[in-house]
């Protein structure tokens, strides 16, 4: 399920992939989904990739320094280094903080690095699957 692939992906990238004794944990039963976005490289139809945002506050453990992640560092939701995120990431990022259910897509540049193209909107909790 998506929630059983987070739950170990938050593991794997926060360290858990080289030290099973580290990296943070999240149980599937606490994950709240968020946000749907379906992100697209260039001109092209078809979905780049689909992700499902999840939320949650009930974790244990401790991000660490791997491949996925480097230097994991936890900001107030009030002061995000805005500057050092993807472009597109702010277009739905600020309504995942306020707790709005979210949906949409964003189509970048061929090279990641331009929005061409967008619309996030609200969404309803029986729209947020995959």
């Amino acid at each position: 399920t998506p929630e059983e692939c987070t739950a170990r992906e938050t593991k794997e990238e926060s360290g858990g992939k080289k030290d099973p004794t580290k990296g943070l944990v999240v149980e599937q039963k606490d994950l709240e989904p968020i946000a749907l976005i379906d992100f697209y490289n260039g001109p092209k139809a078809e979905i780049f990739f689909r992700v499902l945002f999840y939320t949650t506050t009930i974790y244990t453990g401790e991000a660490t320094d791997t491949d996925e992640m480097a230097n994991p560092t936890w900001f107030p939701c009030t002061d995000l280094p805005i500057a050092e995120m993807k472009e597109g990431d702010m277009l739905f990022v600020p309504q995942i903080l306020r707790g709005e259910l979210t949906k949409g897509f964003i189509r970048f540049s061929e090279d990641e690095k331009t929005v061409l193209d967008y619309k996030i909107e609200p969404s309803t909790k029986e729209e947020l699957v995959i």
